[in-house]
């Protein structure tokens, strides 16, 4: 789900490196990855605070980065040479859990584990 529209993202966050344009598709993600945190509680009618909105439109930009960054190198390249073409790959995938750590943090920052929503304790009766 999208919990933050390009208005909030420019006005209220203040964000200004996502054109207009791909932020939609990326809130779309970046909301998919609140569901998950979240455990659904979202969907099923919890109400996005500004929290859930900081933490979409931060999510919003390491996304963008990631796209921006990674487009065009193939999987797990490490490094690359032009000369006697020489080529190496990570076999670890490090460069995703990379982009996962920064992907997390981001939202963290926003969204802290702490918060209401991303608790997984079972609820009192």
């Amino acid at each position: 789900m999208q919990y933050a529209d390009y208005a909030y993202y420019s006005g209220t966050y203040h964000g200004s490196l996502v054109p207009e344009s791909q932020f939609q598709a990326l809130a779309r993600d970046a909301g998919g990855e609140i569901d998950r945190l979240t455990f659904g509680r979202l969907k099923e009618g919890a109400e996005p605070d500004e929290a859930v909105k900081n933490a979409v439109c931060a999510a919003v930009d390491v996304l963008y980065s990631w796209e921006n960054t990674e487009k065009g190198r193939p999987v797990g390249l490490k490094s690359e040479t032009e000369g006697a073409r020489s080529v190496s790959y990570d076999t670890s995938a490090e460069w995703e859990t990379q982009w996962g750590k920064k992907l997390e943090k981001a939202i963290d920052r926003n969204l802290p584990r702490s918060h209401p929503l991303r608790y997984r304790g079972v609820g009192r009766c």
